[in-house]
């Protein structure tokens, strides 16, 4: 398995051996991963240029977008740190994470302004638009930049040669704060620094290198079910059984499914653990009365997958 030091090797390393595979498809929007490191280095440059230091934090307020892949990848090459921030966010919650983060820059849509000209209040941070230039309130024009002004000049020696100039960043060096949704008080930033997130990423990796799949419909009034079990439930007669039976049992109830088959009969089991703990404490007693083997089995069948609904 290859094992990078800092986030944005992946990127990196993608590029060299794929460079013209996609890598980022965002509605009609593609990204080969050569394009995508070439405009990650292309923002890493401006922000390093522009003046911002080694470990600052930089919010990103985008909706799912191209631009958003983009300003984390660069924002990591520059050794910033960077802040992915909900596109739902208000006013009153963006303000206090930029207080809170100390932010240095904030990258956001023109579409946007509302919610960030209240938010920027008695901050002391510059912004990065992405969009049409005349939606730019006036009284933030002056210290603003423009997203697309930025990358006209895409192709320049400098950034071609980035790698080349790239500042230096350790795997112990802060990566993303990550900020909870603040449902209970104040939002709280958590520190992720590189080698966690690598961590991380490389046990998904390994998780899916090893993922068994199969579709399983319980029922004849629910759609077929898709199940990603780990090999020692696949592999497992006893566990595999004690799987299934226990699907079927949270599946069980027409009456509860009817209204929404496609979307319940998947949640009654996809988010089991936490959305419906009745439901699977229910099943656990039932299937456990009659149960004349191993009880190791039985539990660890039934935390052992995840399921999404197949057609």
């Amino acid at each position: 398995m290859y094992n990078p030091s800092l986030v944005h090797n992946f990127l990196s390393r993608s590029a060299a051996i794929y460079p013209k595979k996609t890598a980022l498809i965002c509605g009609e929007e593609r990204l080969t991963y050569q394009s995508l490191d070439k405009h990650s280095d292309h923002l890493a440059h401006f922000l390093i240029t522009s003046g911002m230091k080694r470990q600052d934090r930089i919010v990103i307020f985008l909706d799912n977008s191209t631009e958003a892949v983009i300003s984390m990848y660069g924002i990591l090459k520059a050794s910033c740190i960077f802040i992915i921030l909900s596109s739902f966010l208000k006013s009153q919650k963006l303000h206090y994470i930029l207080h809170d983060s100390g932010a240095s820059l904030l990258i956001t849509h023109v579409e946007k302004a509302d919610i960030v000209k209240e938010a920027v209040n008695d901050c002391h941070v510059k912004i990065l638009w992405i969009g049409n230039s005349d939606k730019i309130p006036n009284n933030l024009s002056s210290h603003s930049y423009q997203w697309y002004s930025l990358f006209s000049d895409l192709n320049t020696i400098y950034t071609n040669n980035f790698h080349s100039h790239e500042r230096e960043c350790i795997d112990i060096d802060i990566a993303a704060l990550i900020y909870t949704s603040g449902s209970t008080g104040e939002p709280k930033g958590v520190i992720s620094p590189h080698q966690n997130m690598i961590s991380a990423a490389q046990s998904i990796i390994q998780y899916l290198d090893d993922l068994c799949i199969f579709y399983y419909r319980p029922h004849d009034h629910i759609p077929a079910l898709r199940l990603e079990v780990s090999p020692s439930v696949a592999n497992s007669r006893n566990r595999l059984s004690v799987l299934l039976e226990s699907v079927k049992l949270q599946c069980g109830v027409p009456g509860l499914i009817e209204p929404f088959p496609l979307y319940l009969a998947d949640r009654m089991v996809k988010h089991l653990r936490t959305a419906v703990p009745a439901i699977r404490s229910t099943t656990t007693q039932e299937m456990s009365i009659g149960w004349k083997g191993n009880y190791s089995d039985l539990f660890f069948a039934m935390h052992g997958y995840r399921t999404e609904w197949g057609k």
